[in-house]
C-alpha cells in the first residue's frame, strides 16, 4: 500500500489497510481537516477491519447476500463511530470521512463503499470500476458552471451534499449523519485479477485508461503497482492526499463459474436495514 499526502499540506487525511492473508484492503479518505480528517479515516479503516476480521473464520460458508450485508455493516458501524467521536470533541466537529472495501473470499471479490474512494477491477488486460462515486456529478445532477462559484467554494467542493452547489459534493459520506447508505456487490474472482482500492486523490490526477497501462505494466504484482501508480499520481501533481491498496488473486486460484462475469448492478444497504 502507498498513501501519500498532498504537496504543502501539513499532514495526510487519507488512511488504508491491506492484509494479503486476509484478503482485505481499505481506503478511508478523511474530511475536515488535520488531525479531525485523519482521525475520521483512521477510524473508518480500523471499523471495518475488525469487522472483517472476526467474521473471516466463518466468511466462507456465507452466500453472497449474507457476505454484502457484513461488510456493509462495517461501513456503517464506522459511520456511528465517526459521529460518535465528532460529538465529543468540538475540534472535530463536521469531520467525515470517504471509504472503500474489497474482500477476496475464497471465489468471490465482495465490494463495498460509501463516497467518492474507488474500487476496480483488472481483468484480462481490461480495467473496470466497481464502484459509483457518491457525487452529484456521477448521478447526473445539475450544478453551475464553475465559474459561477466562489473561490472559498472551488477549494472546499468536497463537503456533503446542501452545502454548495458545485456537482462533484459528496451525496453519501461516513459521519455527516445518522443514516447511511452503503453501495455493495459481489462477483467472481478469477485467477489473476488484480482489485485496486483508492482515493479520489489518485482519480482525479490519473485517468483510467493511464491506470490500466500502468497496472498492465506490473504484470500483477501488487507492491509495484501501488508505487507505480502514487508515482503516476505524483508526476501528474496530484491536488490531493493519494492512497493506493492493491490485491491479488494467485493465478492458480480456483474458481467456482468463470462465464458468470460481472453484475451490472450493485445493491445498496442502509443503517435501518444492517445489524
Amino acid at each position: 500500500m502507498h498513501s501519500n499526502p498532498r504537496p504543502a499540506r501539513g499532514g495526510n487525511e487519507d488512511a488504508g489497510h491491506v492484509d494479503p492473508a486476509l484478503g482485505v484492503a481499505i481506503v478511508a479518505d478523511g474530511l475536515g481537516g488535520m488531525p479531525a480528517g485523519r482521525l475520521a479515516s483512521d477510524t473508518a479503516v480500523e471499523v471495518i477491519r475488525r469487522r472483517i476480521a472476526l467474521a473471516a473464520a466463518n466468511a466462507a460458508s456465507l452466500d453472497d447476500s449474507r457476505l454484502a450485508s457484513l461488510v456493509a455493516g462495517g461501513l456503517i458501524d464506522a459511520n456511528a463511530a465517526i459521529s460518535d467521536l465528532a460529538a465529543l470533541a468540538p475540534d472535530c466537529a463536521g469531520m467525515a470521512a470517504s471509504a472503500a472495501v474489497a474482500w477476496l473470499v475464497d471465489d468471490r471479490i465482495v465490494v463495498a463503499h460509501v463516497g467518492d474512494c474507488r474500487v476496480y477491477l483488472y481483468r484480462d488486460d481490461g480495467l473496470r470500476r466497481l464502484t459509483r462515486d457518491h457525487t452529484l456529478a456521477e448521478y447526473g445532477l445539475d450544478a453551475p458552471p464553475l465559474a459561477e462559484v466562489r473561490p472559498r467554494e472551488r477549494r472546499k467542493n468536497r463537503l456533503v451534499a446542501g452545502s454548495t452547489p458545485l456537482a462533484s459534493i459528496l451525496t453519501g459520506i461516513l459521519g455527516a449523519s445518522a443514516q447511511v447508505s452503503v453501495d455493495t456487490r459481489v462477483i467472481p474472482a478469477w485467477p489473476g485479477d488484480v482489485v485496486l482500492v483508492c482515493s479520489d486523490g489518485l482519480t482525479d490526477a490519473v485517468d483510467d485508461s493511464a491506470i490500466a497501462s500502468i497496472v498492465d505494466a506490473c504484470d500483477g504484482d501488487s507492491a509495484a503497482i501501488a508505487l507505480a501508480l502514487s508515482m503516476a499520481a505524483g508526476r501528474e501533481r496530484a491536488a490531493d492526499d493519494v492512497t493506493i491498496a492493491v490485491l491479488g488473486v494467485a493465478d492458480d486460484a480456483a474458481v467456482r463459474d468463470k462465464g458468470a462475469g460481472f453484475p451490472e448492478q450493485g445493491h445498496r444497504e442502509t443503517s435501518d436495514k444492517v445489524e
